[in-house]
């Protein structure tokens, strides 16, 4: 019999692997470096996808949340998400326009 411990592991990797993606994506797409935009998202679909199925959510749900998922909508999740882990002065890895 599996322990928790090691039946919750995928998933949490997933979710880990998913945000990471998330952020090199975001980083990436601001150095303008195209090639490594497109292969990142990829990623971040993939491990979106294995989080979802990790977490048994049935298939046409997950896909429906992946199809959500934009461009777009990944770069506002990481900018959230790093302005709330810097009092709200966001990442400076690059300077904004």
């Amino acid at each position: 019999m599996a322990t928790l411990a090691v039946m919750v592991a995928p998933y949490f990797r997933a979710a880990h692997l998913f945000l990471e993606y998330s952020r090199l994506y975001v980083f990436e797409k601001r150095a303008g470096k195209e090639a490594m935009v497109n292969a990142t998202f990829i990623k971040v679909r993939y491990w979106n996808l294995r989080r979802h199925e990790l977490d048994g959510v049935p298939l046409e749900t997950a896909m429906e949340a992946i199809q959500a998922l934009t461009p777009e909508s990944a770069i506002e999740m990481i900018d959230k998400d790093d302005k709330a882990k810097s009092n709200g002065s966001g990442p400076r890895y690059v300077s904004h326009q």
